[in-house]
């Protein structure tokens, strides 16, 4: 494939995973606030853990595949976007002390508590309320639908090129999007098909 074409395949992949990591986003925010889990409870901080991971992912670098740009947060929701990203980056998918959360010092920390006879330790739990999730499911399905857009224009401009290619012995086939080797082919076909084997974010098409 040319640079260019390589360079369509990337974005297709990024922008694909883009959109299926905010539409989760946003389907579990909404689940929550069904539900009226409360921050207590002890499935709600595995499940916010999970939303500003799944959050943060499109905007965090994947080898070969970059990230989206932040210009796609709209203005209102930038405080929002960095206070989800300062969560992933300092107290859930690392661990870094100097992270602060006001109210409640820093975003991780070990502390003491001597109670005259004897000592005992504990951590802190960062999280946000659920006062945050219609706010972040808001944010998560306009970024879902701008990444979508994204990668309808350039799936169309790869599917142009492949579409013609296709003889009746691919019909009903897996193929892969080739971004690892930027010389070869713009898809290969799978050796090992998923298709009904394993959980997806949006429906599969039915091949007749």
């Amino acid at each position: 494939m040319t640079p260019e074409q390589y360079s369509d395949v990337r974005q297709v992949y990024k922008y694909a995973m883009a959109r299926d990591a905010f539409t989760e986003v946003s389907r579990v925010c909404e689940h929550l606030m069904a539900a009226g889990i409360s921050s207590i409870s002890p499935e709600y901080y595995a499940m916010a853990v999970g939303i500003v991971t799944m959050y943060g992912r499109p905007f965090t670098n994947n080898a070969r595949i970059g990230t989206i740009s932040t210009s796609l947060v709209p203005t209102e929701f930038e405080a929002l976007h960095a206070k989800l990203m300062e969560f992933r980056h300092k107290a859930f998918a690392h661990s870094d002390f100097t992270g602060q959360l006001p109210g409640h010092g820093k975003m991780t920390e070990v502390r003491l508590v001597f109670d005259g006879r004897t000592v005992a330790d504990f951590s802190s739990r960062p999280i946000f309320e659920p006062v945050l999730l219609p706010h972040i499911k808001a944010l998560a399905d306009l970024l879902a639908q701008k990444a979508k857009e994204s990668h309808d224009n350039f799936l169309n401009r790869v599917l142009r090129v492949i579409v013609p290619q296709f003889t009746e012995a691919d019909v009903g086939r897996e193929f892969e999007l080739n971004v690892e080797d930027e010389k070869g082919p713009m898809v290969v076909r799978s050796s090992e098909p998923i298709a009904g084997k394993y959980p997806v974010v949006r429906p599969m098409p039915k091949i007749s």
